[in-house]
């Protein structure tokens, strides 16, 4: 019988080790990639079948303590918000809405970000910091509520949580760009109203696009300088008055209709310029 020499028996046993430390790695390598991965998960904010029953949207972000609430009424949306204490209620940008909607039904990839409630203040997801976005049915029962923190720049992401769980998730998703819109964001952007016209979004797009809301209400001693009727194709009639303030004008829009009662409950005013007044009005001597 062959002999090994100590000199091949140290290499054979420093041999074996090597093989099996490759083993191991090999097996543990990618456990421990596992292990390290980050936890990720697929869901949608609103499943398709609540999405349908979404008859009420409440926005509020806590840092700059305003709250926004839309509702919508058959086919009408409005909206209300904290700068008038919610006593102005004006109508809803309908392709606002239902792109929010919509973006949030879809599937989104979340990735794990903290396990903890010790890191919401620090990813502003806490009850002082984050934008809270709550969804309801027509009879009230809440269909889901998310707390939402703010967008990293570098990697587009937004850190979120739920009422259910202190885990904070984040998202890629277009969610900041509505949640950073105030009321001039989920407002009706044209003077005649989509709601009251009956026309189609690119239609509406051709005619004179407003300023922005305005919160303020002529004395009652104060006279319109302008008030304008108009009937609709969709035969909502509409009356705005016309008031000057500081070089700008206010109008104050009413809107009547027998079929569609809701419209009569708007009340709201926005700022314009002369120059939009002017052709509003040329419009109307058409």
């Amino acid at each position: 019988m062959k002999r090994f020499s100590q000199r091949q028996t140290l290499l054979f046993f420093y041999g074996f080790d090597i093989a099996l430390v490759c083993v191991l790695l090999l097996v543990l390598l990618p456990l421990s990639k596992e292990k390290n991965a980050p936890q990720t998960m697929t869901m949608r904010f609103i499943e398709p079948d609540d999405a349908a029953q979404i008859d009420s949207v409440e926005l509020y972000d806590a840092t700059e303590q305003f709250y926004l609430t839309m509702k919508r009424q058959n086919s009408v949306w409005t909206g209300t918000d904290s700068n008038s204490n919610e006593t102005l209620l004006w109508p809803c940008d309908i392709q606002a809405v239902e792109q929010f909607l919509a973006e949030l039904s879809k599937q989104h990839t979340l990735t794990k970000k903290a396990g903890s409630a010790s890191a919401w203040s620090r990813l502003g997801v806490d009850n002082a910091h984050a934008h809270r976005v709550t969804f309801f049915s027509g009879d009230g029962r809440k269909i889901a509520a998310y707390w939402f923190g703010t967008e990293d720049p570098v990697t587009g992401t937004v850190p979120l949580r739920t009422a259910e769980s202190q885990t904070v998730w984040e998202t890629s998703a277009r969610i900041s760009e509505f949640l950073s819109g105030g009321a001039d964001f989920w407002a009706d952007p044209f003077i005649e109203p989509v709601c009251a016209t009956g026309k189609t979004r690119e239609q509406s797009e051709r005619g004179l696009r407003r300023g922005r809301l305005a919160y303020l209400s002529p004395a009652e001693s104060v006279r319109p300088v302008n008030v304008v009727q108009r009937i609709f194709d969709s035969s909502v009639k509409a009356v705005y008055s016309v008031y000057e303030k500081d070089g700008a004008f206010i109008i104050i829009p009413s809107f009547f209709s027998a079929e569609n009662a809701e419209l009569a409950s708007i009340s709201y005013r926005y700022f314009v310029s002369g120059t939009t007044l002017e052709r509003f009005l040329e419009e109307n001597d058409e």
